[in-house]
């Protein structure tokens, strides 16, 4: 039994189909009931890690948001003392990195926001989500 519902919960969390697990464990001789109840609990557990990875995205995305947020800040307020030949060389270094940055942390914060509203529609392997 124990072999069963390691596989089955491996293949809730790669984010296998329920069905697909259900006729997998009706095939390992689990009763309907036995296996809707399993999966249930399964799918519980799976969302709770969903939601989980998405608080840590949603942090993490803010901070790297707030960060390349207030040097940008920084950056725009020193451009002024500079000529037109540097602030292309500025902009090209400095600037274009940060607002990449800055959007990058933006997106993660709403996909980790995303996640943990919603975490039954995240398709996939949860393990993989957590960066």
């Amino acid at each position: 039994m124990n072999k069963v519902y390691s596989e089955a919960r491996c293949k809730i969390t790669w984010g296998e189909a329920p069905e697909e697990v259900k006729s997998f464990l009706v095939e390992s001789n689990l009763t309907e009931q036995q296996a809707d109840a399993l999966i249930s609990d399964l799918l519980d557990e799976r969302n709770q890690s969903v939601k989980k990875n998405g608080v840590r995205k949603s942090i993490k995305g803010s901070f790297l948001a707030v960060a390349c947020s207030l040097l940008l800040y920084l950056q725009l307020s020193t451009i002024e003392s500079l000529s037109a030949y540097e602030i292309r060389r500025f902009a090209a270094v400095t600037l274009i990195p940060t607002t990449l940055g800055l959007l990058w942390g933006l997106w993660k914060t709403t996909d980790g926001i995303m996640e943990f509203k919603s975490p039954e529609k995240f398709k996939g392997d949860i393990g993989i989500n957590t960066n």
